[in-house]
C-alpha cells in the first residue's frame, strides 16, 4: 500500500502537475494577448486532467477503491495502536514498586507491556483475518486497476506508461498477479 501511494502521488506532483506547469509557465513567456493566456491555460487544465487519470471513469472509479482501502487500512491500524496503549495513570501492575523507579525505568516497563500486548493480538486469528481481509481488497482492486492500465497505454500515451513503470518497477506486481 505505501509503495503503491507513494509512486502515485510522485507521479501526480512530479511527472503530471509539475512538468505540465513548467510547459505553462514556458509557453506563457510566448503569450501576446490575453486570449492566448486562456488558451493554454486551458491546455494545462486538459492535460493535467487527462494524465492524473481524472477523465477515465473506469480508472478513476478503480484508484477511488484502492485510495479508500489504503483510508480504512490506516485508520484501522490507527485505531488499533490507539486501543494498545497502556494508560500511564491506568494502575500498573506492582504499582507499589514501581514508585521508587526512575522515570526511565518506568518507561521501559509501559514499553514492555505494551510490546506484550501487542504481540498477543497479532498472534490471535481474527487480527490475521482483518489484515488479510485488507491485503486481499487492495490486490484485487490493485489488479483491476492494473489490468485497465494495461489495456489502456495507447489511450493515454507515454504518461500511463510511467506510472505503470513507477508502480511494476521490479516486475513485483505482474509477477504476483499472474501467480495468483
Amino acid at each position: 500500500m505505501v509503495h503503491f501511494s507513494k509512486n502515485l502521488v510522485y507521479y501526480m506532483v512530479y511527472e503530471v502537475l509539475d512538468q505540465n506547469w513548467t510547459k505553462l509557465e514556458n509557453s506563457l513567456k510566448n503569450a501576446t494577448n490575453f486570449d492566448q493566456i486562456i488558451k493554454l491555460h486551458d491546455e494545462f487544465l486538459d492535460a493535467c486532467l487527462k494524465e492524473t487519470l481524472l477523465m477515465d471513469h473506469q480508472l478513476f472509479k478503480v484508484l477511488s477503491k484502492i485510495n479508500s482501502s489504503c483510508l480504512i487500512f490506516s485508520k484501522s491500524i490507527q485505531n488499533f495502536t490507539e486501543n494498545m496503549k497502556v494508560n500511564e495513570h491506568v494502575n500498573i501492575e506492582g504499582e507499589d514498586t514501581q514508585e521508587n523507579l526512575t522515570s526511565l525505568e518506568k518507561r521501559k516497563n509501559r514499553i514492555m507491556q505494551e510490546s506484550h500486548a501487542t504481540r498477543q493480538i497479532i498472534k490471535e486469528q481474527s487480527y490475521l483475518r482483518t489484515i488479510q481481509k485488507f491485503a486481499k481488497n487492495f490486490d484485487n482492486n490493485l489488479r483491476e486497476f492494473m489490468n485497465q492500465a494495461n489495456q489502456q497505454y495507447t489511450k493515454y500515451d507515454s504518461h500511463l506508461n510511467n506510472l505503470m513503470s513507477r508502480l511494476d518497477s521490479e516486475g513485483f506486481y505482474g509477477t504476483y498477479f499472474w501467480n495468483n
